[in-house]
C-alpha cells in the first residue's frame, strides 16, 4: 500500500525503516507509539526490525486483520504511524491508532483523512473507533 499525499507518502514499513523508527521510539514520550508498538523500553535496533518483520509477515499472512503503515514526510523521515485492527469488512468498520510527531500535527491529521479516504474506497472501511 502506498498513498501520496501532498506533503506525506503513507506506506507500509520496510526493513530500511528500522533506524528511524528506533529513533522516533526513543524520541517519544507518548504511549501512543508504545501502544502500536506493543513493546517497552529499552528499545534496539533489533527490536524495530523484529517489529517490522513482524508487521510484514503478518501483511503476507493475514492482510485482512491489521494494517500498520508509516507516514512518511516528502525527506523520507518516518513523522507518524497508523494501525488499523480489529477489521470487518462485513460492517465496514476498524479501529484506528495513530501515533505523530507533534511539528506535523495538523498536517498529519490531513494524512490520517488520506488514510481513511484510501481505506473508504479500496477497502469498503467507513466506520472508524
Amino acid at each position: 500500500m502506498e498513498i501520496e499525499t501532498k506533503n506525506f507518502s503513507i506506506r507500509s514499513l520496510k526493513i530500511k525503516d528500522a533506524q528511524t523508527l528506533l529513533q522516533k521510539l526513543n524520541l517519544s514520550h507518548k504511549d501512543s507509539i508504545q501502544k502500536i508498538i506493543r513493546a517497552t523500553p529499552p528499545y534496539s535496533l533489533d527490536t524495530a526490525k523484529k517489529y517490522i518483520e513482524f508487521q510484514i509477515e503478518k501483511s503476507k499472512e493475514e492482510p485482512e486483520n491489521c494494517i500498520v503503515v508509516g507516514i512518511f514526510h516528502k525527506n523520507e523521515d518516518l513523522v507518524g504511524l497508523i494501525e488499523l485492527k480489529h477489521i470487518s469488512y462485513s460492517k465496514g468498520s476498524a479501529e484506528l491508532n495513530y501515533w505523530n510527531e507533534e511539528k506535523y500535527l495538523e498536517q498529519i491529521y490531513q494524512a490520517i483523512n488520506d488514510f481513511k479516504n484510501y481505506c473508504s474506497k479500496k477497502l469498503g472501511i467507513h466506520n472508524f473507533n
